[in-house]
């Protein structure tokens, strides 16, 4: 097996690669074990105990890892997940919301989104919701005062620049697409976790993955390699910005002397396009998917995590294309 650092970790020279492995292992199951239980009572305790470290010990390990401590990364996987659900769940009240994503009280949730977004939930709902940021419905640059928008990824002027940039383009270049409404199954998936966006680590995790699959006789005609977005692009930081390269593996599989992470992601209704671009213009591929289709289907964006579906290896393609289903979650009006 291939013993190169993935891209995740940063290099800490007084320890061995086996035991590098080991603590990013023990991260990526306990940041799983944040995702699944974030409206819970989370404490240090609890997380530590998932990694099977101690308290002291795990916190230092996930700090130097990371970037940032257990809480604030707790707090604000909470306060990115609100912001999407103020957007897609109009149907619910902010404290609704707000207990849903582990606060206390709709006071306590305020402060904190506040805080971390310099603007109130109540102004994200109204004017700068999930649906404005993509410019459905509407051109993103609605709002012109830069003060007047919450501290996103996309509220600098370049960030601000480019996303209108490219909604005109897709705008402008309506061409068919192929999407289709499916019952997707559930994964159960082996995965390499990336902090940042790297296409060359992307590439790197997607040969490695393949590779370690291929020498367990678990890589066949029916494996998918597939692309879980952990973060949203437009609210989360680049170098916090989280994915996944995954690849499915038998439910029997028992991963027992091995430090790769194991996790599941649900079924359901997804809306699947297919598409071929260049290896690194998908983010337009998205943009297409979101603007030129979903307004007039009849669905609205659902909570599960989105991810694409990789069919074939860009570097083998004589132009260097990406072929891809781009898969999101959906739901009924």
């Amino acid at each position: 097996m291939n013993t190169e650092v993935p891209a995740n970790f940063i290099l800490m020279t007084t320890i061995s690669n086996k035991t590098k492995y080991e603590y990013i292992y023990r991260v990526n199951r306990a940041i799983d074990y944040i995702w699944a239980h974030a409206v819970e009572n989370l404490d240090l305790g609890k997380i530590a105990k998932e990694a099977c470290l101690s308290k002291y010990h795990f916190h230092r390990i996930f700090h130097n890892q990371m970037g940032e401590t257990v809480n604030e990364f707790v707090r604000r996987q909470r306060l990115e997940f609100a912001f999407f659900k103020l957007g897609v769940e109009e149907n619910k009240s902010i404290t609704e919301i707000a207990l849903e994503c582990g606060f206390s009280s709709s006071q306590n949730f305020t402060k904190a989104f506040k805080k971390h977004f310099d603007v109130s939930p109540k102004f994200v709902r109204g004017e700068y919701n999930w649906y404005k940021m993509r410019g459905i419905g509407g051109p993103v640059n609605k709002l012109s005062e830069k003060e007047d928008l919450p501290r996103t990824i996309y509220c600098s002027d370049t960030g601000h620049e480019w996303i209108n940039s490219l909604t005109k383009k897709v705008r402008e270049q309506k061409r068919p697409m192929r999407v289709n409404v499916v019952e997707m199954p559930s994964f159960h998936l082996a995965y390499i976790r990336i902090i940042g966006h790297d296409h060359e680590k992307h590439r790197q995790a997607r040969k490695k993955i393949s590779l370690w699959a291929k020498e367990r006789g678990l890589l066949n005609e029916n494996s998918l390699l597939i692309g879980v977005l952990n973060s949203d692009g437009f609210v989360t930081t680049p170098e916090k910005f989280s994915y996944d390269i995954c690849l499915t593996i038998p439910r029997k599989y028992i991963n027992i002397n091995e430090r790769l992470n194991i996790r599941d992601i649900p079924g359901g209704k997804y809306a699947v396009y297919h598409c071929e671009t260049d290896k690194h213009d998908t983010e337009e591929e998205w943009v297409r998917l979101f603007i030129d289709w979903l307004p007039s289907s009849g669905y609205k964006i659902d909570t599960r995590h989105a991810y694409q579906i990789y069919c074939n290896d860009y570097d083998e393609h004589p132009l260097k294309h990406m072929i891809a289903d781009l898969c999101i979650p959906i739901k009924l009006i």
